[in-house]
């Protein structure tokens, strides 16, 4: 019992070094965050000294060419790229088939569309056409990159629906809430600015330079939640596993500030490896 209580007490001071590092990140929606989700479950492992806890890291990358499907024509036609993830993850076990699983991710969503498109109406401003006598939309052809950075926190179940003594087989599942840390438009491309999306009426004589390099972190809400799953396998060792993960998440609340500059949930597939600790049995 006293080696256990050591243990917890070790994760309660990781946790909490966690919530100093997520406030020195100027995060505090994140840092009551951990405290909701992490030092319940430390306390609860503490009491639950018979618990099987692993602790480990993540790695892994979006998976790339899920698109975004959307009614606003601002955002439809916008597809993932490879982008890189990672984490620290808790899992607790509940009894053979079903143990807790709890996570502190650092995410990037990054997406991209290039060809004819709507410009966003929060940086026309930057295209130097504010002078003119603008539509309610303008239409262009240029490359647009849109990289977002988030801390996240699932909380799921985890269930092995298939287990030998070396090799397991589970589904997990549950909800993530997460905060935004950064976001950044990038666009490329040069030609005319169009009134209609047909690209016939142009409203510049010229074409145009439509670069731009915008932190875009104020346009967006801070505050996101969903739900995560996905099914993984597990190759175990004396002292720990490894383990791969093929997940997705589906966020419930919308991006965008501002209507105008288009509105959709976050949506994206991962692929991570890992290895975890066994800190008791």
């Amino acid at each position: 019992m006293i080696a256990v209580t050591k243990v917890f007490i070790f994760k309660m001071n990781f946790c909490i070094q966690d919530i100093y590092t997520l406030q020195d990140f100027k995060l505090p929606i994140m840092k009551h965050v951990v405290l909701f989700f992490f030092i319940p479950f430390c306390f609860f492992e503490i009491v639950n000294a018979q618990a099987k806890i692993s602790l480990g890291l993540k790695l892994g990358s979006t998976i790339p060419g899920i698109g975004l499907n959307s009614s606003n024509p601002i955002m439809d036609g916008y597809k993932n790229q490879l982008a890189p993830c990672y984490g620290v993850v808790l899992e607790t076990g509940l009894n053979k088939k079903w143990s807790l699983l709890n996570e502190v991710n650092y995410t990037t969503i990054k997406i991209k569309k290039n060809g004819g498109q709507v410009i966003p109406k929060s940086i026309i401003k930057y295209f130097n056409l504010t002078s003119l006598n603008l539509p309610d939309d303008l239409y262009a052809n240029f490359e647009s990159n849109i990289n977002m950075n988030y801390f996240e926190v699932p909380i799921m179940l985890k269930y092995f629906f298939h287990q030998t003594e070396k090799f397991n087989c589970f589904a997990n599942g549950g909800f993530f809430v997460g905060t935004l840390v950064n976001g950044n438009i990038n666009t490329k491309g040069q030609g005319n600015v169009y009134s209609d999306a047909a690209h016939t009426n142009s409203i510049t004589p010229f074409p145009i330079f439509l670069n731009t390099n915008i932190n875009v972190q104020n346009w967006l809400n801070d505050f996101n939640y969903g739900f995560q799953g996905g099914i993984g396998c597990t190759l175990k060792f004396n002292t720990g596993e490894i383990f791969a993960n093929l997940s997705g998440s589906i966020g419930f609340n919308n991006m965008q500030i501002n209507k105008d500059d288009g509105e959709n949930k976050s949506r994206e597939g991962t692929l991570c490896v890992g290895y975890l600790i066994h800190l008791s049995k």
